[in-house]
């Protein structure tokens, strides 16, 4: 492994330190950010990180999302993107900036605490799918949270331009995620990872829902499989679940960590 993905993600505290150590490591002026290197770093590190802890992959994966979206938003075309600079009334990437420089001043403060660590280290299992004699199922690949990860940058890039003219705020709760994607699979049992997210679904409800996806497949109650690399991910119900019962889980283990 090379020397440039030696740490792992477990060893930031969050999302930003992450950030701030790729773009010091380059040497890059914060002002002079370029969100597309960046995120394809930020992305990288993830890929290789060995152990995912999902109780912190929340915070990571809505900045991988943001900067997703970033990088899709520098890569409109020039006339589109003043468009969008007209609609947005906050420019989300000097927002950026200020929250990394913020982060910089608290951690040059802190530099004199001792290191946390995180405790407790979580995989992503893959579910056993219990079938009635004669139904036949696809022999399918193992599937990691960096599998999905990738199909959610995908989707994100392919919905680059409908994204970014959507200005509307729209307040959501994993539990919502949680509801509309369970709703989905009762009614066909197995869906496509796409069809999960409505093309007219705002950023907000793609993260959501795509945390709530993950929270389901760490549960057992959903499964994530795909026929072989680069084909359609399906998104299958494994057995009736309910919202409160994979809350529930995750504020168990919250008070075991």
């Amino acid at each position: 492994m090379s020397e440039a993905y030696s740490v792992k993600l477990e060893q930031f505290e969050g999302p930003l330190d992450l950030l701030l150590h790729l773009i010091k490591k380059h040497e890059v002026d914060l002002y002079q950010l370029s969100v597309s290197e960046i995120t394809d770093q930020y992305l990288a590190y993830m890929t290789e990180a060995e152990d995912l802890n999902l109780d912190l992959a929340g915070e990571f994966l809505v900045m991988a999302a943001t900067l997703i979206y970033l990088k899709s938003r520098a890569l409109l075309p020039a006339d589109e993107r003043e468009d969008l600079e007209d609609e947005e009334p906050l420019d989300p990437e000097a927002q950026l900036i200020e929250q990394l420089l913020e982060h910089e001043r608290f951690q040059k403060a802190g530099q004199a605490l001792a290191e946390r660590h995180v405790l407790g280290r979580d995989i992503f299992e893959r579910s056993v799918i219990e079938t009635q004699p004669g139904n036949f199922i696809e022999p399918t690949r193992p599937m990691a949270v960096q599998d999905l990860l990738g199909a959610l940058e995908r989707l994100l890039a392919r919905r680059a331009k409908n994204l970014a003219h959507q200005v509307s705020i729209e307040r959501l709760s994993l539990r919502d995620g949680i509801e509309s994607v369970v709703e989905q699979l009762r009614a066909r049992q197995r869906c496509r990872f796409e069809d999960l997210f409505p093309e007219s679904a705002s950023r907000v409800r793609i993260i959501v829902t795509f945390l709530a996806i993950l929270e389901l497949v760490k549960s057992g109650a959903v499964t994530a499989t795909q026929t072989e690399t680069h084909a359609e991910i399906d998104i299958l119900l494994l057995r009736e679940v309910n919202p409160d019962d994979v809350l529930a889980i995750e504020d168990v283990e919250e008070m075991q960590a």
